[in-house]
């Protein structure tokens, strides 16, 4: 049984591109808002092919009009690109936002997988791959599903606490590990694999560029999109 587990695409159509289409499942751990210039089109690929999707930080944001309560250095970018969001996405897009769970657990074949955007109970929480196994099993603490899954960070990670494996793919469509190929997990027969794909980015960034968002502000989106950094 093969897995694709993806997160953060952030309304990057091209991103998508670089998934296998031989696949049993796909899992998407939220944010498909926010950033990038094809929201709409993004929402349509994940509701028609992923089993699972469950809500991001974004993807609250743009369902119900609050905060993102993300870092400082990409608030902005969020809060201007959130317009065009506003502008594309209809009313059923917006109650699929609104709708997503917030954590969601599920048994395939014979493994039982736990999916959240960032970590169980704290949608906003960032957390890194530093943390100690006493910490990382604290916030595991309630959770019995085998495989866990959260992303938010836009930095990949996979690690193995006892008989857990916790899984962040990273971002498809952000990434921010200094990185700017799209970066996803393929699980299969129970063993993890980090995907690291380049992908049309120049399309991307042309779509940016057409947009209607000043110029300083497309100049800070293509730059992360070119260095995979928000420096």
């Amino acid at each position: 049984m093969k897995v694709i587990v993806i997160s953060d695409i952030h309304a990057n159509l091209e991103s998508l591109a670089c998934l296998p289409s031989d696949y049993d499942y796909l899992l998407c751990a939220g944010d498909l808002v926010d950033y990038g210039p094809n929201p709409k089109e993004v929402l349509d690929f994940v509701r028609s092919r992923a089993q699972v999707v469950v809500r991001g930080n974004h993807d609250q944001a743009v369902g119900y009009r609050v905060d993102c309560g993300c870092g400082y250095a990409m608030k902005e970018l969020s809060m201007v690109t959130r317009e065009l969001s506003w502008q594309t996405l209809d009313t059923d897009d917006i109650n699929y936002l609104k709708k997503l769970p917030l954590e969601q657990e599920l048994a395939l074949g014979d493994h039982t997988f736990y999916l959240t955007h960032a970590v169980p109970g704290d949608l906003y929480r960032y957390l890194g791959a530093k943390i100690s196994d006493d910490g990382l099993a604290e916030i595991l603490s309630g959770i019995t599903a085998q495989v866990v899954i959260w992303g938010h960070t836009h930095k990949p990670w996979i690690r193995k606490l006892k008989d857990r494996l916790i899984i962040n793919p990273g971002s498809l469509g952000q990434p921010r590990d200094g990185n700017p190929q799209a970066s996803y997990v393929i699980w299969e027969d129970g063993e993890a694999h980090l995907i690291r794909k380049d992908y049309d980015r120049r399309t991307t960034i042309h779509k940016l560029n057409q947009s209607s968002l000043k110029p300083q502000h497309k100049a800070q989106l293509v730059s992360v999109l070119k260095t995979g950094n928000t420096k």
